[in-house]
């Protein structure tokens, strides 16, 4: 390669490859191979039916760490990758089939779904053709090239040799891939630098040795933003509860939870060790404890319980650390919005916190287990109040709001305090 390009420089990144039924298909193995070992980058690879006809899937697993994917499912994976912060998309090789599909808008592959909604979020997209020549210079085919550039698509390739538009080489279509990044600043993100830790989930407090007390916490708010945070470059560790009804995906350092104890254990541990810069509280911990009982309660036997209130979280990390910037949500259930104010205004002052989100958990749509919420955020200057909208918006508005309070200047991170 003329430039060179450092592994260093895509460490960690995380890009979708897709692969069309051509010969060329063998070349897409070898890059996505260096892109996985030797730029360390997180690759995820999208094949067409077709392409899985030339080449065994099995083969882009090996190269790539992943298994690929083929046919989506209810899972919507066409959502989720890029949900989970997959930030470029390379297609490699591209047919003059899905070239034509693409610019008129047709999702009839995966790969094809894939690349309309890359499209959509206005992801960055690098497409390398490979076909016969005379059928690369049809007049509509190079209508569609030009529409995809229009559109911001960028080509890398075809080479003209014997009478073919050759797909570009892997060394080439990397060189490409780091001039993206960098005009995209996929590799110098808002909050590079900067360490994050998210709780999030239920805990649970046994009430014997097989009964206990929880909620119906699903971890999804806790998971968005922490998603979100990883999008926009942070290293974040997430302690989430073994409760939760969501997984972390790769990229974020997870520590599993049960009880309150050993939530609050975990989440001090890693502050010890990390002196992370940002600390949001989402998890749905239990306020109250028992004197749990041995062994399994009778079933028929009548008991009494005593619930004895437990330390807050936030305060106690608050103590330890009074200059990190900390979050705290509050969940309230039936109140008007003035008393959710109220109640947030009271917790940011009481926990000594930074900002403070509240939802009223008794709104549709809102509570525990949804994939959408309603909240309001609280800090001592602001007070932003948002309608319903998706989990993964509402992170991102949070996480924008924190990365408002942090000036990355000659390397140092700097909070700016609003705290009363």
């Amino acid at each position: 390669m003329g430039k060179g390009v450092s592994g260093s420089e895509l460490k960690s990144r995380r890009f979708c490859v897709c692969v069309t039924g051509s010969v060329a298909i063998f070349e897409g193995v070898r890059l996505v191979r260096e892109l996985s070992k030797k730029f360390n980058v997180n690759v995820i690879v999208v094949m067409s039916e077709t392409a899985a006809e030339w080449i065994p899937p099995l083969l882009f697993e090996w190269a790539s760490g992943e298994t690929p994917i083929v046919k989506l499912s209810g899972k919507a994976e066409h959502i989720r990758v890029f949900e989970e912060g997959f930030e470029c998309v390379v297609v490699y090789p591209a047919t003059v089939n899905t070239i034509c599909k693409m610019a008129n808008g047709i999702c009839d592959t995966s790969v094809t779904l894939f690349l309309a909604v890359a499209l959509g979020l206005k992801l960055p997209v690098i497409m390398a053709p490979a076909a016969h020549l005379s059928l690369y210079a049809n007049p509509m085919v190079q209508e569609c090239v030009e529409k995809l550039k229009s559109l911001g698509v960028r080509f890398t390739g075809p080479r003209l040799e014997e009478g073919k538009a050759k797909v570009a080489l892997v060394e080439d279509v990397l060189e490409i891939i780091l001039e993206t990044a960098e005009e995209k600043d996929l590799m110098k993100k808002r909050l590079s630098g900067v360490s994050f830790l998210i709780t999030a989930g239920p805990t649970r407090e046994y009430i014997d040795d097989i009964r206990f007390m929880t909620n119906s916490s699903s971890g999804k708010m806790g998971l968005a933003l922490a998603k979100e945070a990883l999008n926009q470059g942070a290293d974040v560790t997430l302690v989430i509860g073994k409760g939760s009804t969501v997984a972390p995906p790769p990229g974020i350092r997870s520590i599993w939870a049960e009880t309150t104890q050993e939530m609050t254990d975990a989440a001090l541990s890693e502050i010890d060790r990390k002196k992370q810069d940002v600390i949001i509280s989402v998890a749905a911990i239990s306020d109250f404890t028992f004197k749990k009982f041995e062994g399994k309660i009778p079933s028929k036997e009548e008991i009494s319980v005593k619930l004895t209130p437990l330390p807050k979280l936030v305060e106690i990390i608050r103590e330890k650390y009074p200059s990190t910037y900390m979050v705290g949500f509050k969940a309230e259930y039936n109140v008007s919005d003035e008393e959710l104010i109220k109640r947030a205004k009271n917790k940011l002052k009481e926990s000594k916190l930074d900002m403070v989100v509240a939802n009223d958990v008794a709104k549709e749509g809102a509570g525990f287990g949804t994939d959408t919420n309603e909240v309001i955020i609280v800090d001592e200057k602001i007070i932003k109040k948002l309608g319903k909208l998706p989990k993964t918006e509402i992170a991102k508005i949070i996480i924008d709001l924190i990365a408002e309070k942090i000036d990355l200047t000659q390397k140092e991170i700097k909070i700016i305090k609003n705290r009363p």
